[in-house]
């Protein structure tokens, strides 16, 4: 199959705030001096926004499931995605650090963290990664996806597929893909100097459809188009 794919993008790296709510934000320059309170030459260097944003574009020109898995470029059609990261530190020992990766996919990607250095941190994080798991694959299944299947009325049982005369006629498209989203949490708070707690949450939920084989001796067996829908809840 023919395909291909082209990514076409520039970089942004600058010293200035990233706005990202309001046009009419008051901002201003990172200060790149030394500030005296430095006595160490592995502390921070700069005070203020900091970052770099990456805007991307990707064009596929042939619908490809095997192409799309993991990716989440499946269809035919242009992409756009955005990565960077962002980053903010002061004086004060406040700090704030964002990640993102192929916003624009079906494979996303987001981390965040920020807080006040030694205090407390606060952390969140997103993440899709799509999974397909059969290609150009086809059912004579009726309900794919939900709790019932059904053959079509006018099915003619037998005990080999060369008997059943309306197979060809009732088969349809049936995508096996799954889809799963993670959800992360988390957040540390210090005291009394040697001690801190920390709270960590994730949700993982997956929904879809995949092949379900099932049968009895070699000539009464089928592979069904299973619906899938997990939910995960870990805390720690």
């Amino acid at each position: 199959m023919n395909r291909f794919s082209r990514k076409f993008g520039f970089s942004i790296s600058t010293l200035l705030p990233v706005i990202l709510l309001s046009a009419n934000t008051t901002v201003t320059l990172a200060d790149e001096t030394e500030p005296s309170i430095y006595s160490c030459t592995a502390c921070v260097k700069y005070t203020g926004w900091r970052g770099s944003i990456d805007f991307g574009a990707a064009y596929i020109n042939n619908d490809s499931y095997r192409f799309g898995d993991y990716r989440g470029l499946e269809k035919e059609g242009l992409y756009a995605a955005i990565d960077g990261d962002v980053h903010y530190r002061d004086l004060q020992g406040r700090y704030f650090d964002l990640y993102a990766h192929n916003l624009g996919y079906d494979s996303r990607e987001l981390d965040m963290r920020g807080g006040n250095q030694g205090f407390y941190e606060i952390r969140f994080g997103w993440q899709e990664i799509p999974k397909y798991r059969g290609y150009g694959t086809q059912t004579p299944f009726l309900g794919m996806g939900g709790d019932n299947l059904t053959l079509p009325a006018d099915w003619v049982r037998a005990n080999t597929t060369g008997g059943m005369s309306a197979l060809n006629s009732s088969l349809t498209v049936a995508p096996l893909k799954t889809e799963r989203k993670i959800l992360d949490a988390g957040a540390t708070v210090n005291f009394l100097s040697n001690w801190s707690y920390r709270i960590d949450y994730q949700r993982q939920e997956k929904k879809g459809t995949r092949t379900l084989g099932a049968g009895m001796y070699f000539s009464n067996a089928s592979i069904l188009p299973a619906p899938i829908d997990y939910t995960t809840d870990l805390f720690d």
